[in-house]
Parts: structure tokens; C-alpha cells; sequence
């Protein structure tokens, strides 16, 4: 039932409340005006209306909780489904398992202990850290055949993000693996054209001479009938 609070309510609780708690407020509040106010109310009464009791309900440095030391017993069927001392969840994975995401892509275990990123390795960066070592910043691994789930090592790629963002753009991968090595000599090949412009460029200015500029845009002009057959 809601209760009322009166300008009269208010005031008796100003003037009894410091040093008390709000249990002992609402005891002696209901004893007074003869309600059932709750400890709740009360609480949420003061604290509206900015009311202060100046007690530190806060646990103290040393002061031992009132569970402390205390057993509570299992009731009902809780006993039988609670852990035993060394058992181990059905979910625990031991080292080595491979286990395969939504989206295709495989995870090996590595570590018993620790964060789910630490435990947890893809399986196309594990099997190339093994034979190549970590992957060199800037740089990623993509699956040449688009299969997320086949981490052979022919079908394992290393490009640089760079690369990566223009190969996308470009729409260069397929299924066919060795369209998607087309594709990515390509792209390397494109970001070697704007390396050889940008040094035509630089060279202009500091005098170098047109045979050297030549026989650069030579190379680079034979690379680039090379890719375009092989893209045929």
C-alpha cells in the first residue's frame, strides 16, 4: 500500500535519525504514527529529501563479514549438479584441439591458461609462425582460394595491408587460387609503377640522367606485360 509522507512525517525523521540506522528509523517511525512503512521506503524517503543519518554503514578494514567461516548446506538437487573437487568442465579443451568459428575460420589451442586471445591462435598464423616465423607487422595472411577452413600451405598467402585493401577494391580474389596469385602480383605490380613514378619524379629534381629514367620505365613496362598475360 503507498504510503503518504507528511510535512509532520518529515520532521519527526529529522529530528531521530542521527545516529541511526534506517531499520531502527523506520521501527521507531512505525511505533510512533502506528504504519508499515518498509525499510526501502525509508531509504528511498531520505534520500530524496537529502536526509542524512551520519552513520557509516560501510564495512571497516579487519571487520570480518558475518558469512565468515559459516557452511551452508545444499538443498535439494543442487548437491548433484555442483562441481567436485578436480573435476573438470565438459567445455575444457585440451592442448592441440582445433575447433572452427561461424565464419569459416579455424583456431588452434596453445595455452592452458589465460585470456581467450592468449589460449587461442588462428590456425593459418599458427602453422605459418612454424615455418616463417610471426608475421611482420603491416602485413596478413589470406586463404588464395577463398576457403577459410583450408590453412594448407598452398593456399596460404602473405600480403601487405596496402596490397590487401587494393585487392579487394579491385575484387581480385576467387576460387581459383592461381587467379588470386594473378591478382595479387597485380596489385604489387601497380604498387610498383607508383614507386618508380614517384622516383622519375625525384629524379627529375635532382638531375638524374634520362637513360637511367629509361631503362627504370623499361622494367617496369616488361613486368607489366608479364601480369597482364598471365591475368589472360
Amino acid at each position: 500500500m503507498r504510503h503518504v509522507w507528511t510535512d509532520e512525517h518529515e520532521k519527526y525523521i529529522r529530528n531521530n535519525i542521527k545516529g541511526k540506522t534506517k531499520k531502527e528509523m523506520t521501527e521507531m517511525f512505525n511505533k510512533e504514527f502506528g504504519t508499515d512503512v518498509t525499510t526501502d521506503k525509508m531509504k528511498g524517503f531520505c534520500s530524496r529529501k537529502r536526509i542524512r543519518s551520519g552513520v557509516d554503514c560501510k564495512f571497516k578494514k579487519g571487520v570480518p563479514s558475518w558469512n565468515k567461516g559459516k557452511s551452508f548446506p545444499s538443498r535439494g538437487r543442487s548437491a548433484e549438479t555442483q562441481f567436485k573437487k578436480g573435476q573438470k568442465p565438459d567445455n575444457t579443451f585440451p592442448l592441440g584441439t582445433i575447433k572452427i568459428t561461424t565464419d569459416g575460420y579455424k583456431f588452434i589451442k596453445i595455452k592452458k591458461r589465460g585470456s581467450k586471445n592468449e589460449c587461442w591462435k588462428q590456425y593459418t598464423h599458427y602453422l605459418w609462425e612454424q615455418k616463417h616465423g610471426p608475421v611482420p607487422k603491416g602485413y596478413c595472411l589470406i586463404h588464395l582460394n577463398q576457403n577459410r577452413s583450408d590453412c594448407s600451405e598452398e593456399n596460404i598467402a602473405l600480403v601487405s595491408r596496402k596490397e590487401l585493401v587494393r585487392i579487394n577494391k579491385l575484387n581480385l580474389t576467387s576460387t581459383d587460387r592461381d587467379l588470386t596469385k594473378a591478382g595479387i602480383n597485380f596489385v604489387k605490380l601497380l604498387h610498383k609503377q607508383k614507386e618508380v613514378k614517384d622516383k622519375i619524379n625525384a629524379a627529375k629534381w635532382h638531375g638524374i640522367s634520362t637513360i637511367q629514367i629509361q631503362h627504370t620505365r623499361q622494367d617496369t613496362y616488361r613486368d607489366t606485360a608479364w601480369i597482364t598475360t598471365a591475368r589472360c
